[in-house]
């Protein structure tokens, strides 16, 4: 648990709301390149009619299972046998508290990413030729196939590189990395809109944050690790 003064709180709070207005205003800038990118994908070969032409190759598939939660059950098992060996705590959370954690925050994104495209219901930008189309709000409750903001994908993969990069920074930018190569991927298909990906990304790495703001290592009210420790356990 974190601990903080009441005027750290509010200085919390301001910095949010600052930072949530700044990536708003991307946001609405970022609308303006959807479609001239997707019509410029599509103009090289690629995007969804071409999409063979990289599936399948090596580079496209490391990066695209960024974005599968497969990807992270492997790497936070691993994460796992290595801290049991390494780590000596006596609660067993401890121990087990980075790999739970990215692969929790993967899974997070993942999901909060999955409820906002039914609540969105923005369709994938190669079903109406780059043109936004918005299906009736909770029309695809049972079913969100065909939606696209936000990715999932993105949600999955910046939650949990996100994540690992606070336990591992050095790990972490090579995992940041393959994040965003993950996220033009799916643009490069044509699955997604850049404003898609975008918002994905943006809400794996707030869910990483509020997660590891919660459960990760005990902080003072200095803001510094409780102990040497914690940054494992």
């Amino acid at each position: 648990m974190n601990y903080f003064t009441k005027r750290q709180r509010s200085r919390r709070r301001i910095a949010f709301l600052r930072q949530a207005a700044i990536l708003a205003v991307i946001f609405l800038l970022l609308h303006l390149l959807d479609k001239p990118l997707y019509l410029l994908i599509e103009s090289r070969g690629l995007g969804h009619e071409g999409k063979d032409r990289i599936e399948g190759k090596d580079w496209y598939d490391l990066l695209h299972i960024t974005g599968s939660l497969l990807t992270w059950a492997v790497i936070c098992s691993a994460i796992v046998l290595h801290d049991r060996r390494v780590v000596f705590a006596r609660k067993a959370w401890r121990v087990y508290r980075r790999g739970v954690l990215i692969f929790a925050s993967a899974v997070a994104g993942g999901i909060i990413a999955e409820l906002g495209k039914v609540l969105i219901a923005r369709e994938r930008p190669s079903n109406h030729g780059g043109d936004y189309h918005f299906r009736p709000i909770f029309s695809s409750l049972l079913d969100s196939g065909g939606l696209g903001l936000p990715s999932s994908h993105a949600g999955v993969a910046f939650g949990g590189a996100a994540m690992l990069a606070m336990f591992m920074p050095g790990a972490g930018v090579i995992a940041m990395a393959l994040a965003v190569g993950c996220a033009i991927s799916r643009m490069l298909t044509s699955a997604h809109f850049l404003t898609d990906v975008f918002l994905g990304a943006v809400l794996g790495m707030w869910t990483a944050k509020l997660l590891y703001r919660a459960f990760g290592p005990d902080r003072g009210p200095d803001g510094s690790v409780a102990n040497a420790r914690a940054r494992l356990g």
